[in-house]
């Protein structure tokens, strides 16, 4: 509540009149600004919603609540508000509007039902077009506000915004409504683009990456730190030297980044059983129904319908979801942790859950993250560390969650009209210029191609917070594209791509050329795609606008080894899942086109698909579902080494069932 104030008397000074809430001394509702009355006192009489006892005798404009409809006089002009009767906008007075009615429908803000068939003046909704002023006058209400006019240039609109010039009933950016016509409106306007590059990303370190500090034996290093030079004695008690010529792998830590320094020597702690002993593709271990590569072994951490154990002991209050299908690792930087994120694909049950790992890989919780959704199939991570879950479904979305769960779940602009949507991805090579994909898995589903609204965008990148990156449009720059393919006459497995706002084209498009689109990943500026029915792999060169095409029904990548090896700069194995066959399972590719199956179905026990491929942060877990019976499997490697090589976030459809080195 404002305290009483005296801020003028018989309209001086001018430009203190119209009065605002608690000013006085007013003489009639006329002195009073939008939406408030004129309070009549003899002496010190209380204001409603005021303070202070003002100047005796002196009257001062207040803000009723829901004030009653009142008939002043058939087209009457300046009227206030819940005043009637108004044919226009131009009978109520500045900054109302006329609501129109044929009976005794409720007008906004006011209380009462009036006389059956006038209209009233009311206070319009924020967005909506109002004339608040013209030619500068009353004085008080410039400058003017969002989508509040007549504005005559942009020195009339308040900070932030710009006059919107009309010559009729034109729409107004971020507004609703006509207006009056041809008059202006002020808008707002997205801000420009940062003049400097945004700073740079922070290194992303996980947990046991390498680094440098100075060893000795009288301070010893520890885990994954050097230069130990060698010398075991440098290094912590339990911990040997792992000496390198150049950029081995040291057992146990994870490589690359600033601290892993070519020919430098780091302190690990020995695998177990010593020498290397993980055999990709040599089937010779059965457990838990898999049939496990040489060197690997697993463990079953959830399955459907039955509480989450915890490593510590308990277990949790919900039973694990059904249908456990895309899933994605995010790291815990407070803990040295991470959690697994899973979709749960039941028509009945659909949504998100989480399974909460600390930094020993122990369980430690489990929570659903979303619910009351159909069908969640597969998604993707964003830049900034949220999961994108999709709807397989008909008119289904895309919803945004966060693995911690500290934000509630919400739906993106991402599904638009809706769709049986399957997986998506990003492209942020650019960052004032993200894009998202994401594929649609039916007959005629066209994959789309979202840009993120262009104040959004630089609203994120200056706070640095992306919250609502996927969810505002709030300068209708955001848009939908879908993409359209055009083979080449000469070779069918190569053509150009293009993307266009007609979702019907792209339809069609999507029917002759890539239907039932299916995983999505994007790497070095290339999106991998895959279809199922069709069983084809798609590479699309974002930036030649041009696509090759394999069959993945011997194996992803069956004839692109040059596409493993640009993945993985040479070294290691690319891992996929297969989409369903009697031996379902987790496959790989390396560098030199050897196909490589690390685990299966061992007795045809398990139906359904291999889904949910995802590796804790350190590379020493490797997670996995089968969606039949629901279990989550935790596969390490037995000589403790971490798992080298990358996943990609697709699904190869086999037709052999055999474990084979190519």
């Amino acid at each position: 509540a404002g305290e009483l104030v005296l801020a003028g008397d018989d309209g001086v000074p001018q430009a203190s009149f119209p009065l605002g809430e608690c000013e006085g001394d007013c003489d009639s509702d006329q002195n009073c600004g939008l939406g408030l009355l004129c309070f009549q006192r003899s002496g010190t009489e209380s204001v409603p919603g005021c303070t202070g006892t003002g100047q005796s005798g002196k009257d001062y404009c207040f803000r009723p609540l829901n004030p009653s409809l009142t008939y002043i006089a058939e087209d009457s002009t300046t009227l206030r508000n819940c005043q009637g009767d108004c044919d226009s906008d131009s009978h109520c007075d500045w900054g109302l509007n006329c609501f129109q009615r044929s009976g005794t429908e409720a007008v906004p803000g006011c209380s009462g039902t009036g006389i059956s068939g006038k209209d009233y003046c009311y206070i319009p909704e924020a967005g909506e077009l109002v004339l608040a002023g013209d030619n500068g006058q009353p004085q008080r209400n410039f400058p003017l506000g969002e989508c509040e006019g007549d504005c005559d240039s942009d020195e009339q609109c308040g900070p932030g915004l710009k006059c919107f010039h009309r010559s009729g009933t034109e729409s107004v950016p971020g507004c609703t409504g006509t207006g009056k016509n041809a008059k202006d409106y002020c808008y707002r306007v997205a801000p420009p683009p940062p003049t400097s590059p945004p700073p740079p990303t922070p290194e992303l370190v996980f947990p046991n990456s390498l680094t440098i500090s100075a060893c000795s034996a009288g301070s010893p290093c520890q885990k994954c730190q050097g230069n130990c030079n060698g010398d075991d004695s440098n290094c912590a008690s339990g911990m040997e030297c792992f000496a390198r010529n150049n950029e081995e792998s040291v057992p146990g830590c994870v490589t690359g980044g600033s601290g892993d320094i070519s020919g430098a020597d780091y302190c690990h702690i020995p695998p177990p059983n010593g020498e290397v002993t993980y055999v990709p593709g040599e089937a010779t271990i059965y457990e838990n129904g898999l049939l496990l590569s040489t060197g690997l072994q697993s463990r079953i951490i959830a399955t459907t319908g039955q509480p989450v154990s915890y490593g510590a002991g308990g277990q949790s209050s919900e039973s694990f979801h059904k249908a456990p299908d895309g899933a994605a690792v995010f790291e815990d930087p407070t803990t040295g942790g991470w959690i697994y994120v899973s979709n749960a694909e039941s028509s009945s049950s659909g949504g998100v859950g989480a399974i909460y790992f600390n930094s020993a890989g122990e369980v430690t919780n489990y929570e659903r993250l979303l619910q009351n959704t159909v069908r969640n199939c597969g998604g993707g991570k964003t830049f900034w560390d949220t999961w994108l879950t999709c709807e397989e479904t008909a008119n289904g979305q895309v919803w945004e969650v966060d693995p911690w769960g500290v934000y509630p779940p919400k739906q993106t602009l991402l599904g638009g009209t809706g769709g049986e949507y399957e997986s998506a991805a990003y492209d942020n090579r650019v960052p004032t210029a993200p894009k998202f994909y994401v594929t649609t898995d039916s007959s005629d589903g066209a994959i789309i191609r979202f840009t993120p609204d262009s104040g959004a965008v630089a609203d994120a990148l200056n706070t640095n917070n992306y919250r609502n990156l996927l969810h505002s449009n709030e300068t209708g720059t955001a848009k939908l594209e879908y993409l359209v393919m055009t083979p080449d006459p000469s070779n069918d497995d190569a053509g150009s791509f293009s993307w266009t706002p007609d979702r019907g084209l792209a339809e069609t498009n999507a029917a002759q050329n890539y239907p039932y689109s299916e995983g999505i990943d994007i790497r070095n500026g290339k999106i991998y795609i895959t279809c199922k029915v069709p069983k084809k792999l798609f590479i699309l060169d974002i930036d030649a606008s041009s696509y090759e095409r394999s069959s993945t029904e011997t194996g992803a990548f069956n004839s692109q080894p040059d596409q493993v090896a640009r993945i993985l700069d040479n070294e290691g194995i690319l891992y996929f899942c297969e989409d369903g066959s009697e031996d379902a399972g987790v496959h790989g590719r390396d560098s030199d086109g050897n196909f490589y199956t690390i685990l299966a179905d061992g007795g045809n026990d398990f139906g359904g698909e291999t889904t949910g491929l995802a590796f804790s942060p350190d590379n020493m877990h490797m997670y996995v579902s089968f969606q039949s019976p629901g279990h989550i499997f935790d596969i390490t490697r037995i000589d403790g080494y971490p798992f080298n090589g990358q996943r990609l976030d697709i699904k190869y459809h086999a037709q052999d069932n055999i474990f084979a080195f190519s």
